[in-house]
């Protein structure tokens, strides 16, 4: 079983999600080819798995969220055959480095010892905040 599903590369894609895969897997535009994103999906799985520490393998379902992000970017620049755009090739690029920095023991899937998530994954990215300027009784002064 792959580590990602069709649906969760579309679901990573974002909005017309589907109709990359489309254009990416069907030379007249009208469906996705499930087999050709299944088979990007196992190429996908190959690379992850050589990149693990073998202690994390095999892995079973549900797979942590790391792990799944990574599976979509990896396959998603495989479904280009040739010209990758950018941001593309980035995302690839960043996938293989955090699969290598797993297995260096830099970065973490966010699983404990049992297999567990340990660490919550949002969205893909970080808000932070300055400290407040104005306390509340200054702005109830207002």
């Amino acid at each position: 079983m792959a580590y990602a599903t069709q649906q969760e590369l579309i679901d990573w894609f974002g909005i017309g999600g589907g109709d990359e895969l489309i254009q990416l897997t069907d030379p007249t535009n009208t469906a996705i080819d499930s087999l050709l994103v299944a088979k990007k999906l196992q190429q996908a799985d190959a690379e992850i798995n050589a990149r693990l520490p073998s202690d994390l393998l095999p892995m079973t379902a549900p797979y942590p969220p790391l792990l799944v992000l990574a599976c979509c970017k990896i396959a998603r620049a495989y479904l280009y055959p040739v010209g990758r755009p950018e941001h593309v090739e980035t995302d690839y690029r960043d996938a293989l480095k955090f699969l290598d920095d797993v297995r260096a023991g830099k970065a973490s899937l966010g699983l404990d010892s049992t297999g567990a998530e340990t660490v919550p994954v949002s969205s893909g990215f970080a808000v932070s905040a300055s400290p407040r300027v104005f306390t509340d009784a200054v702005l109830e002064t207002l």
